[in-house]
């Protein structure tokens, strides 16, 4: 028997976040088991292992998903995505897939003769996942590596109740890993925030923050630095961040345009 679990990413508001896990197991058939958070729900899942290609369509509850089909060989490459047919919710992939995981959507516009309604974002998202990399260090990349870690997160999965039980391994091993943000903290009462390192053209970090709610995480923060107020977030974060100056007596001080994820349902929160 092979198993093999694949970190289910999105790329939400030019960040790379985990949306869930996908994970596979071989004997004399191929068992599946999803659980993504904050994916629309009907969403197809498509699955290719090798040149094999398998369409599961209207998944109704994408946080506990379970299949059963014939065998299929987990030692071949493999890529899953999520999608309507047009956007891509979220992908996961094995490190021997070299392919671009948005080929997969071909399937499911070949199979719905809608090739002409491609996504209008589709080569957006497809620049920012270049710009960003395989290798950037942004919250919840890629964190399974060995057999003991895939189990580990499978049983973490399992029981599972939030977005946040999910991805608390991650998170805890980021906070741990940078440098604890003690400025913001005294700043803003029942949070805790680290900086982490993230070089880009403008800044060579980016700030990652829990915000308590009765000593339980009710929100995971994210923010990116400007020099002051006038220097505008990305547009489409304008909707789901606010400025936070570090000088609360200046307005236009450096400080950081942040946003809010719901840590129980992993929905990013609408300013």
């Amino acid at each position: 028997m092979l198993r093999k679990v694949l970190v289910m990413n999105s790329i939400v508001d030019d960040k790379l976040q985990t949306k869930g896990l996908l994970s596979l197991e071989s004997s004399s058939t191929l068992n599946g088991k999803l659980r993504v958070f904050d994916i629309p729900k009907d969403s197809n899942l498509i699955l290719q292992i090798g040149e094999n290609k398998l369409v599961f369509n209207g998944i109704e509850q994408p946080d506990n998903y379970v299949f059963n089909t014939v065998f299929h060989s987990l030692e071949n490459p493999i890529c899953a995505i999520l999608t309507d047919g047009k956007k891509i919710f979220a992908y996961g992939k094995t490190e021997n897939f070299k392919e671009d995981y948005t080929t997969l959507i071909k399937v499911e516009n070949e199979e719905n003769h809608s090739n002409n309604n491609a996504n209008p974002n589709l080569k957006e998202s497809l620049h920012i996942q270049d710009q960003l990399g395989e290798e950037v260090v942004m919250p919840y990349n890629a964190f399974i590596q060995t057999t003991n870690r895939e189990e580990n997160q499978e049983e973490i999965m399992s029981n599972a109740q939030t977005f946040f039980e999910m991805v608390e391994p991650q998170v805890n091993q980021l906070f741990e890993k940078s440098e604890e943000f003690v400025e913001l903290e005294q700043k803003i009462d029942n949070t805790k925030w680290v900086k982490v390192p993230y070089v880009s053209e403008e800044s060579d970090h980016y700030i990652m923050g829990k915000i308590y709610d009765n000593d339980k995480v009710a929100f995971l923060g994210y923010g990116i630095p400007a020099e002051n107020k006038n220097i505008a977030p990305p547009t489409n974060l304008e909707k789901f961040c606010q400025w936070l100056p570090l000088d609360a007596n200046n307005e236009n001080s450096f400080g950081y345009w942040v946003m809010y994820q719901d840590a129980t349902t992993g929905q990013n929160v609408e300013i």
